[in-house]
């Protein structure tokens, strides 16, 4: 988890529409997978929401780190998922998605004053 937040602070690629529409679809796959849990669907959504936070930092060495950690501990989750509450772990982790979309980008885009509102407003309209 710590390495993870550490992908939207060290070396942040600003966001550009094609960024935005990507945590964007992610946001409404989390809010679908909520009301149809599926253990396929859980995970593939968490590989495929993992791909696109490492996509937000240039620092290549974190990346490659953050890669190998999480496709070496994947298995372990991928096979306690069916003792889990899957329709509450869904709403768990579609709550970290925004969460996430909104910490990343908005530091991202803070340093830019003109384009910081219209960012954050994204965000928020796309986590509800």
């Amino acid at each position: 988890m710590e390495l993870a937040e550490l992908l939207g602070k060290l070396a942040p690629i600003p966001p550009d529409g094609e960024t935005l529409a990507q945590f964007r679809a992610l946001a409404a796959r989390g809010r679908a997978l909520v009301d149809r849990p599926d253990p396929r669907v859980f995970a593939r959504l968490n590989m495929d929401f993992f791909k696109a936070l490492t996509g937000i930092t240039g620092n290549e060495p974190l990346r490659d780190i953050s890669e190998r950690l999480y496709y070496q501990t994947a298995r372990i989750w991928l096979k306690l998922i069916a003792e889990l509450d899957l329709a509450e772990e869904a709403a768990i982790f579609a709550r970290e998605i925004a969460e996430r979309i909104a910490r990343s980008l908005y530091r991202r885009v803070s340093t830019c004053e003109s384009s910081a509102p219209r960012f954050t407003s994204a965000i928020w309209s796309a986590s509800s």
